[in-house]
């Protein structure tokens, strides 16, 4: 509680600053982020340690209502290969975008090197040194930048995205566009604290997938050349994973297979539009019909 009038102006202070919370900056929302999700995990284990020794705490909360909290921050901060990782925050719209600009340049291996802006910029801004402060991600895979970006509730539909010229990568803005409405689409939101509590009491299972091929494969590119498969599970984990043709369509149709009565009805295949896409879309297409029936 403030002390005395200094007291009184810092509180009063702090009060506006924190109904002003969509005017923060990134770096700041990701500092309140922390803290509340440390406070968060520390509940939680000094609830389990007083479940542990207290028989009168067992009658207020149960071993399984403590293992259901373990599993949806198990299911927030676990790592695991392929996972989208979810960044902390403190309110829902925190970290969303009004508008983003992507860039793409050579690095010093001659590889696409994509980066993730917040705001409307050009090239010169971009060449300075303030683009640093405005700098949320970079990478060589766009598709998975998006896709992480998707999941931590930066993009949506009512962002505007901007692209930096000259491009040296056949991903286009409309590409990207398409991307992100397919995926706002077909996952429906997937909030920790809205997963139902038997799921998470059970083994976590794939629920939706969504196939991409050829993302940022050259346009005249007749057959699959890369897979990358997106995939969400029970416990509202995100995936994403990109490998070559071979070993990409082979991992399709396993994870297919792991549940074919419900996944065959929750697939999707996207592709970016070329002469060829129909014709790589139904080359998967059918060899998935084949393994696993209509």
């Amino acid at each position: 509680r403030p002390i005395g009038k200094e007291g009184n102006i810092r509180y009063i202070s702090k009060v506006f600053d924190l109904n002003d919370f969509k005017e923060w900056g990134f770096e700041k929302v990701l500092s309140l982020g922390n803290r509340v999700h440390n406070f968060l995990i520390q509940t939680y284990r000094n609830l389990a340690d007083r479940l542990k020794k207290e028989d009168k705490a067992k009658q207020m909360i149960s071993e399984q209502d403590i293992t259901v909290l373990g599993r949806k921050l198990f299911t927030f901060y676990s790592q695991k290969p392929g996972k989208v990782p979810l960044m902390k925050k403190a309110f829902d719209e925190g970290l969303w975008q009004e508008s983003i600009t992507f860039a793409a340049d050579y690095n010093k291996q001659r590889k696409v090197l994509w980066s993730f802006y917040s705001g409307k910029h050009n090239r010169q801004v971009l060449s300075t040194l303030k683009a640093k402060d405005k700098l949320l991600k970079q990478g060589l895979n766009i598709l998975s930048i998006v896709i992480w970006a998707i999941h931590n509730g930066m993009l949506d539909k009512k962002t505007s995205l901007y692209f930096v010229l000259p491009n040296p990568s056949p991903v286009g803005l409309a590409d990207i566009q398409k991307l992100m409405h397919t995926t706002l689409e077909f996952f429906p939101s997937a909030k920790i604290s809205y997963i139902n509590n038997k799921d998470l009491l059970t083994n976590e299972k794939k629920t939706r997938i969504l196939i991409v091929l050829n993302f940022d494969s050259p346009r005249w590119m007749q057959e699959i050349n890369t897979v990358s498969i997106i995939y969400l599970n029970s416990w509202g984990e995100l995936f994403c994973e990109t490998c070559g043709a071979k070993e990409g369509v082979e991992k399709v149709i396993e994870y297919l297979l792991e549940d074919p009565s419900n996944l065959k009805k929750n697939y999707e295949i996207f592709i970016p539009k070329s002469q060829y896409s129909k014709k790589t879309h139904d080359s998967l297409k059918s060899l998935i019909v084949k393994k696993i029936g209509r």
